[in-house]
């Protein structure tokens, strides 16, 4: 079953430098001038035929493909970091929008299941062979259920921070779960009030999910620039499916249909995730591995540059990236 370790228990050598936090802005012009030649892009048919959209950032000689799913009110640009890492280390990148996203607005979902169902028709219909997944928060959800659902469909899995059940405040789990259930006699697609937040151009560093202020910032600045970035909030029936997840995904009869090694790297200091379901996760799955950073927040991917150099370095490790690789040129 699963093991559990702690952060630098088992870290790769980065073959390239992070971006320096100082001058984030002009790192990103220059990772986005060199990446636009790669990028490609289109819509894919979801499970009922709504069009959705995807992007691409391929390698030239790709030595893997990795989906990456987004978390809650995300985007792809939201990564564009990443990508250039994930390229450099030859990797290309599949980022496809998960439904209710990418329109502004509030986050909306007839069932959670409609994105696990949705990501199987995009990985037989866009992406090329078995992929490695990537899924950060409510994307790690999906990665979890999609693994347990179509064990064969990836080769390895890292969820960061994933959203396998809300944080809950001082309520008890059973308590918001019951106080959901009710809030779809509202009306299913109303704003609920316990995801009742706004898109707030002034929000404070502070109360985000990232440890590097410069991160922090480039995301906010993204949201700024595109209205349909500027997804906040979410409906009744969002807010209830997201809570029901928690014992679908931890099921033992559905782990141990996972065959495939799965890393859930999880952040000490996050107050968006619930970490008991990770830790439950990771021990149930077969091939299960929980990382621990303790100090850090919610979006791993946005810690300052230490904590980003040991988590980008277990998740290269854990994709069998760290040997031969950083041979793709960068243009």
């Amino acid at each position: 079953m699963g093991r559990r370790e702690k952060e630098g228990a088992a870290m790769g050598e980065l073959p390239f430098a992070l971006a320096p936090e100082a001058a984030l802005g002009a790192w990103l012009r220059e990772a986005e001038r060199e990446m636009e030649p790669h990028r490609t892009a289109g819509t894919y048919r979801g499970f009922d035929s709504t069009e959705l959209p995807w992007q691409a950032v391929h390698a030239d000689r790709p030595r893997a493909h990795v989906v990456l799913l987004h978390g809650f009110t995300e985007f792809p640009e939201k990564y564009r970091e990443l990508c250039r890492y994930l390229r450099q280390a030859g990797c290309t990148v599949w980022l496809p929008v998960l439904r209710g996203h990418g329109q502004g607005g509030i986050v909306h979902v007839d069932r959670f299941e409609d994105y696990v169902r949705d990501m199987a028709c995009f990985l037989r219909d866009i992406v090329p062979e078995r992929p490695l997944l990537f899924g950060h928060s409510m994307g790690g959800g999906v990665a979890a259920r999609l693994l347990q659902e179509l064990p064969d469909c990836a080769a390895r899995a890292v969820l960061c921070s994933p959203m396998l059940c809300p944080q809950t405040g001082r309520a008890p789990y059973w308590l918001a779960l019951g106080c959901a259930r009710v809030l779809l006699r509202r009306g299913e697609r109303e704003k609920s009030p316990l995801f009742s937040g706004a898109y707030d151009p002034n929000a404070e560093f502070s109360c985000s999910g990232c440890t590097s202020r410069a991160r922090f910032r480039a995301a906010m600045d993204c949201r700024a620039e595109c209205p349909a970035y500027q997804t906040m909030g979410a409906s009744n029936r969002w807010v209830y499916e997201s809570l029901a997840l928690r014992s679908r995904v931890l099921s033992p009869r559905a782990c141990r249909r996972v065959q495939v090694p799965v890393l859930v790297c999880s952040a000490g200091r996050d107050t968006q995730v619930s970490l008991r379901e990770q830790r439950l996760l990771a021990a149930r799955l077969p091939q299960g591995r929980l990382l621990e950073f303790p100090d850090e927040k919610h979006e791993l991917y946005n810690a300052g540059n230490a904590g980003l150099a040991a988590f980008l370095g277990a998740v290269l490790e854990f994709f069998g990236l760290t040997a031969g690789y950083g041979k793709e040129e960068t243009k």
